[in-house]
């Protein structure tokens, strides 16, 4: 009888799913990073929300939350509720297409002034940039941090 009280409130329900909501959520983004390879792009950040991660590869394939798969490499998870990781990631040498890699990012539902950190391995090189968000667009705003280049089995970062 207490518990069929409590969830009959409808005061109470939406806590109650509320909760339930957010307890799924954590569970699901709750395991350690999944996606690495030759080609790498890490993005975390400092407060829990939803940042996105975005690559677009050289023939144009957008990869990002609902388009996880791309020409060469995807994308292994979006946390939405967390501060990452959302990994892109190409497995092999030889599944990296070669030409233009942009890398974007979006303040989806996040808090403004969030520290976006994004690290790249590619091949033997590694970089790491940075970025603060602006206010929360649910995708309407990518911001440009970085191309990456892969030619003749070489990449070059930046600008």
């Amino acid at each position: 009888a207490f518990v069929r009280s409590y969830v009959d409130d409808p005061a109470t329900r939406s806590l109650v799913a509320s909760d339930a909501i957010s307890a799924i959520t954590a569970a699901i983004n709750d395991r350690p990073i999944s996606g690495q390879g030759f080609f790498q792009v890490s993005l975390t950040w400092d407060l829990p929300g939803d940042i996105d991660l975005h690559v677009t590869e050289p023939d144009g394939t957008h990869v990002y939350f609902r388009n996880r798969a791309g020409t060469s490499g995807k994308l292994d998870r979006d946390d939405l509720v967390g501060t990452g990781p959302e990994n892109y990631f190409v497995c092999a040498p030889e599944a990296v297409q070669p030409g233009s890699y942009k890398i974007q990012v979006n303040n989806f539902s996040g808090t403004t002034g969030t520290r976006a950190d994004i690290n790249i391995r590619a091949g033997n090189q590694f970089g790491r940039l940075g970025v603060t968000m602006g206010a929360p667009n649910r995708g309407l705003d990518l911001i440009d941090v970085t191309t990456i280049t892969y030619v003749n089995g070489s990449f070059v970062i930046g600008p």
